[in-house]
């Protein structure tokens, strides 16, 4: 009988300790993605930061320029050839600005996405 005994309780011991390792592992796994999760957010937040840094520093130079060249202009015909000149200048600005918005979202979708699936982010 006390053979029997313990077979059970080392089944029983088996069992909860396989339980207790699962949830271990459970524990560990979600405390990384939480971890993996919160560098992902934070890296793209600094990442933004430098992006509005950089977006400012550029709409400074292109009003700086403008003013600059609008004090040049002696003539009407001298402001309009700044302003369709200064005007192009806009456009290829928020043209570069939207495109890296555009690889900026692209970026973080791909980074949540793998860290989603388990995949370390860069």
């Amino acid at each position: 009988m006390s053979d029997a005994q313990n077979v059970e309780k080392s089944a029983n011991g088996n069992g909860t300790s396989r339980i207790a390792d699962q949830l271990v592992g459970m524990n560990t796994r979600s405390i990384n993605l939480f971890l993996n999760v919160q560098k992902a957010v934070l890296e793209e937040l600094i990442d933004v930061g430098n992006d509005a840094l950089e977006r400012t520093s550029a709409e400074f130079s292109i009003a700086n320029e403008f003013a600059s060249k609008i004090a040049e202009a002696h003539s009407t015909n001298g402001l309009k050839q700044v302003y369709e000149e200064c005007g192009k200048h806009q456009a290829d600005f928020i043209r570069r600005d939207s495109e890296r918005a555009f690889k900026h979202w692209q970026r973080f979708l791909d980074r949540t996405s793998k860290v989603f699936f388990n995949q370390p982010p860069e």
